[in-house]
């Protein structure tokens, strides 16, 4: 297959890109060479390269920083994701859109499913729902689906800033932690879940899907595993609440999702998040 990866140089498409590379033939897009914004460039762009696929990475996830800045936030997350799609259109190709946890509140008290009520709290959320619905809008036609739409959660990986690192930087610094403890969520490492959306295009996958490592836990819990596993066990670290956080953007409490239907499709499951990131630190 010919894909095409935009966001190509981030945490999840660099993984992408190295899992791709050899069995397809891969185009990286990132603002070196393309602007999504910029939607006759990014139209010559795919007419020239012709892909069968396009997974759609780029977005704008700086969840505090969208709060004050909700105009630029909408251009990468909402008009971005339309140009993509249009673009795929175009050339026929299926669309493989990159969404979020957060487009719920995290009020159920369980896991998320695909047709559940999205009701996103805060501007990140709201203009990554929009994008799916730019998505959904464009790339559905009588015949059927050209898009598959993968929520997942809490990423981490080698590329890139995540909690992970933040963690690890903070305690080798001898700074205080202070974690919160009462959001859950499902820890996915991006290389695992380079490999789920894989296989989700190798089924033919479309519509929603949810995809993350298994099991669940808080980010007071995920953060003392971080420090266990890197023998930091004496480095103190104190939960506390999200309010007591004074974050700018509001974060759904409970945002685990239930990655059934992904099994169902490919006859897979992502493996635990404790193992996820034992190969993190071994990787």
């Amino acid at each position: 297959m010919k894909i095409l990866v935009t966001g190509a140089n981030g945490m999840l498409g660099t993984d992408l890109r190295a899992l791709l590379q050899g069995e397809h033939e891969v185009f990286g897009v990132d603002l070196h060479n393309c602007d999504i914004l910029q939607a006759e460039q990014l139209q010559t762009l795919v007419q020239s390269f012709q892909p069968d696929v396009i997974i759609h990475t780029a977005a704008y996830t700086n969840v505090d920083q969208a709060e004050l800045d909700e105009e630029r936030a909408t251009q990468v997350n909402v008009i971005g994701a339309k140009n993509v799609a249009a673009a795929a259109r175009t050339c026929q190709a299926r669309m493989v859109y990159i969404s979020t946890d957060y487009v719920f509140d995290g009020q159920k008290g369980a896991p998320y499913t695909e047709d559940d009520r999205t009701h996103p709290l805060g501007v990140y959320g709201k203009t990554k729902f929009m994008g799916e619905q730019e998505v959904r809008a464009l790339l559905t036609h009588r015949s059927g689906q050209d898009f598959l739409i993968v929520r997942t959660a809490w990423l981490y990986g080698r590329h890139g800033k995540n909690f992970v690192k933040a963690i690890l930087e903070r305690a080798q610094q001898h700074q205080p932690l202070r974690v919160v403890s009462d959001q859950a969520g499902s820890p996915t490492y991006t290389r695992d879940l380079a490999r789920g959306i894989l296989a989700l295009i190798e089924h033919k996958a479309s519509g929603i899907v949810h995809l993350t490592n298994s099991g669940q836990c808080t980010w007071y819990d995920f953060a003392k595993t971080i420090l266990a596993y890197r023998q930091l066990s004496e480095v103190k670290i104190e939960a506390i609440t999200t309010a007591e956080l004074r974050r700018l953007a509001p974060r759904p409490a409970f945002s685990v999702l239930d990655t059934s239907k992904f099994t169902a499709l490919t006859g897979q499951t992502l493996r635990p998040w404790q193992e996820g990131l034992q190969a993190y630190f071994e990787e």
